[in-house]
């Protein structure tokens, strides 16, 4: 199905690939919906999943399977310190994909944030998420 989904991204054209994806900003999150409208953040959102897909959907799907398989080390065995951001009106990944990791990573912490989503989360709150990166 994904396999599918990219191969008909990639093959609208990436004239097309914004209005593909984004056709239906009603679908997004209010947050979501904002940054695509921004008059520049939008564009630069658009421009790069159009140069991520110039080559292709083998890149993306390639980055599917990484998530979806063994990393070769035992996430329970992770000794540094890990945040979660999360924001609570996230529609592109589950919040519960977030919990499930922070119950395997010991001494994680969620960030739940509201009224964010997807894309808004980093850039209304990038200063402290690079602070608590730093810290």
């Amino acid at each position: 199905v994904l396999k599918y989904g990219m191969n008909r991204v990639w093959k609208s054209g990436l004239d097309k690939v914004d209005q593909f994806l984004f056709s239906e900003l009603k679908d997004f999150s209010i947050p979501d919906q904002n940054v695509f409208r921004h008059p520049v953040i939008g564009p630069a959102l658009v421009k790069t999943v159009k140069t991520g897909l110039s080559a292709g959907p083998s890149g993306v799907l390639h980055d599917m399977k990484v998530y979806s398989k063994p990393w070769g080390f035992a996430l329970n065995e992770i000794k540094c310190p890990v945040t979660f951001w999360h924001g609570d009106v996230d529609d592109v990944v589950n919040v519960r994909f977030t919990k499930d990791m922070q119950k395997r990573i010991p001494h994680s912490k969620v960030n739940l944030i509201a009224n964010e989503g997807h894309y808004s989360l980093p850039m209304n709150y990038r200063d402290q998420i690079i602070q608590d990166l730093l810290s």
